[in-house]
């Protein structure tokens, strides 16, 4: 049985009203994150099967096995649609060692952002600069003076259409205002904040320099038509044909499962042995081979 994913809506406080041009069922307010596929416990999406166009009574965070195929410790991807209009914060996320370590959680975040809007003058931050030290960062007792620090430290860049951001978890990153991207990454919301640009939410200075991997660690780019494929996922963008799961499919436009026309914007799930037959260009996304070692 094949499924589609209903979104749910996030208010953030870098958000705003451009989702309401995409998506009529959302509701007013700063809506920064459109959770697109989710299966975290208490906010798992909402399933609907192709068969009865009804939801499920079952949340996908208790349908991990049925999906993958094999137990892992919750449902491996979330997947969501971003667009700010205001700077998100200066953030990093832990490893999988770190997050088990220091948090007890089953892994960390790796994620990758692929772009499919910009303004004229989008930015986001892809890591520090060569030659810095981590060591200068260590948390001063002013405030102000540690922001003028990491603002000065950080890596900006101008992403284009078109392009895939691979951000490895331990880089410094940040989602920019006018940057609308496709986020998927591990199922977790383990994040430490470097800089918040003065809002008051609290701040995880020293676990975000302790989980840093490296000095001037960097995203990797990549373009779309090249994929990404690394431990965690294999994303592949295509058009037509067939597809086994598990694996999940999205579109910016219509696209045709068995003959069933979906909307714009949502995560198709093809459970572990079945198959499709797609009309339409979809990125294509399935896992990567580190999952082999939670799944044994």
């Amino acid at each position: 049985m094949i499924y589609r994913a209903e979104p749910i809506f996030v208010e953030r406080p870098w958000g705003g009203p451009f989702f309401r041009q995409l998506f009529p069922n959302c509701p007013e307010g700063p809506i920064g994150e459109v959770w697109l596929l989710s299966g975290l416990e208490g906010k798992s999406t909402p399933l609907v099967s192709f068969d009865s166009n009804e939801p499920e009574e079952r949340a996908l965070s208790d349908r991990t096995r049925e999906m993958i195929g094999s137990e892992l410790p919750r449902f491996p991807v979330l997947v969501k649609l971003l667009k700010a209009e205001k700077w998100l914060s200066v953030q990093v996320h832990p490893n999988d060692r770190f997050a088990r370590l220091e948090e007890g959680e089953p892994w960390g975040k790796s994620e990758l952002w692929a772009i499919v809007g910009t303004d004229e003058e989008a930015l986001l931050i892809d890591g520090f600069k060569e030659g810095l030290s981590l060591e200068s960062l260590r948390y001063p007792k002013n405030h102000e003076t540690f922001a003028r620090k990491i603002e000065t430290a950080i890596h900006f860049v101008k992403p284009e259409i078109g392009e895939i951001y691979e951000i490895p978890s331990g880089t410094v990153h940040a989602l920019g205002p006018g940057v609308m991207v496709i986020e998927i990454q591990q199922a977790s919301e383990l994040t430490y904040r470097l800089l918040d640009w003065g809002r008051q939410r609290p701040l995880q200075v020293e676990k975000a320099i302790a989980a840093t991997l490296s000095e001037g660690l960097r995203a990797k780019r990549h373009l779309w038509i090249q994929g990404v494929s690394n431990d965690y996922f294999d994303c592949t963008f295509r058009s037509d044909g067939t597809a086994e799961g598990f694996c999940l499919m999205l579109s910016q436009e219509h696209l045709i499962v068995d003959h069933v026309r979906c909307p714009p914007w949502q995560v198709i799930i093809v459970p572990s042995g079945e198959m499709v037959r797609l009309e339409g260009a979809y990125m294509h996304l399935s896992l990567g081979p580190i999952w082999r070692s939670y799944i044994q």
